[in-house]
């Protein structure tokens, strides 16, 4: 079944804002890392996509905004800005609010984009795909570096960040299987994915590789499996059997060699834990401030203004920084978001001949619920790839609606 199909032509202007913004995602997700790093070229980049989504709002919208399961987000942020640099915070928190500004209108700009043209979404998911994929790459050919504190990666990318790029790109390589391919198409997926998975174990980042672990498993049962075969057929059976085959084998390679033998099992062991206590000073400071500064919060970065990092775990950020107020409106857009994916599921249930759209609602939801596991252990709020994922979930779920919307002729 093909999704992404527009009727409406592509516009010179569309081609372009499309162009910048696969360049954006190859500077952010590879070439800045990997390559070289190009002073202004990030903040160049944003301003270009940002100027694309003004022009689209004003100019071809005629001003007209449509409400998205993105708008509780872009609230959150402006709100949190506004009350960091207008009442909360003290000599902090500008540079950290003007780069949240940039990221989360950058990421509502390709969301615009891909509202406008859906058949730009799999365009946007292969870029994504093989960016992360050289990154991964790149891990091979330059190697990790590990301190006593535990922070492994490529040199400028810690461990946190490395990982939850990963994450990304699998969410997009999965999201690409919603139709039968060629035969080497399927090849070239498997092997990005593969890939992936041993940088992840070479990046030796715990938490990175039980998320994925984690997402891995959920796609296959409840995305994978369903969508290649039918419900209560032997063909499901059978991969259902292959699955905890493959699960027992995993395990023994998990004793025999990851556990044994890799930088990421000897952290799984309790080794390179220096850091572990680090985090629960911040936390700690984080909870108490939550304490004195209930309903606003202490303002953004101001963990890591006070203790010289930030808490590492979003819960901790939000409430420390944020307050119960302003997190409320962080809270409320990621339930919508979930509640959406989650009736978007029921509603392709009840259909005939929309196994694709379920495969995608499962896998939106499973992405969206590691993202938030994520969390426990990193803050993401202050980074651009949490605003993207958010921006490629609601577009898929933009699209998703007007699918049923057709099939409901409402």
């Amino acid at each position: 079944m093909e999704l992404f199909i527009e009727q409406k032509p592509h516009t010179f202007f569309h081609k372009i804002w499309l162009f910048i913004t696969i360049i954006t995602i190859f500077y952010t997700f590879f070439f800045q890392y990997a390559v070289k790093a190009i002073g202004g070229a990030m903040y160049g980049l944003c301003a270009l996509l940002i100027l694309f989504c003004f022009v689209q709002v004003f100019f071809v919208q005629k001003g007209r905004i449509t409400k998205s399961y993105l708008d509780p987000i872009l609230l959150f942020v402006i709100i949190s800005v506004i009350f960091t640099l207008g009442f909360t915070a003290k000599g902090y928190g500008t540079d950290l609010s003007v780069k949240m500004i940039e990221y989360v209108l950058t990421s509502y700009s390709i969301y615009l984009l891909l509202r406008e043209y859906p058949d730009y979404i799999e365009i946007v998911l292969w870029g994504t795909s093989l960016a992360i994929t050289l990154l991964a790459l790149a891990t091979f050919v330059k190697g990790v570096a590990v301190s006593s504190s535990g922070a492994i990666g490529l040199e400028g990318l810690n461990s946190n960040s490395m990982s939850s790029y990963l994450l990304i790109m699998y969410f997009t390589s999965f999201c690409l299987f919603y139709k039968k391919r060629r035969f080497l198409i399927r090849i070239l997926l498997l092997f990005i994915i593969a890939v992936v998975a041993v940088a992840q174990v070479s990046v030796a980042s715990r938490r990175g590789f039980i998320v994925l672990v984690l997402f891995t498993f959920l796609s296959l049962v409840f995305g994978i499996i369903p969508l290649k075969s039918e419900n209560k057929s032997k063909k499901r059976f059978f991969f259902y059997v292959l699955l905890l085959l493959g699960v027992g084998i995993a395990l023994i390679f998990l004793q025999n060699y990851l556990l044994e033998k890799t930088l990421l099992g000897a952290r799984l062991m309790g080794a390179y834990d220096g850091g572990d206590a680090a985090r629960h000073r911040y936390q700690t400071f984080a909870l108490q401030q939550f304490k004195e500064h209930p309903l606003l919060g202490i303002g953004l970065g101001g963990v890591a203004f006070h203790m010289g990092a930030y808490s590492h775990s979003l819960y901790y950020e939000l409430l420390a920084c944020t307050g119960i107020l302003i997190t409320l409106f962080f809270s409320y857009g990621i339930i919508k978001m979930l509640r959406a994916y989650w009736l978007s599921n029921r509603i392709f249930m009840a259909l005939d001949n929309q196994k694709a759209n379920l495969y995608l609602s499962r896998i939106g939801f499973v992405f969206l619920f590691c993202i938030l596991v994520s969390g426990i252990a990193v803050v993401m709020i202050y980074d651009f790839h949490f605003y993207y994922s958010l921006a490629l979930l609601v577009a898929l779920l933009s699209r998703q609606k007007d699918s049923w919307r057709i099939e409901y002729g409402g």
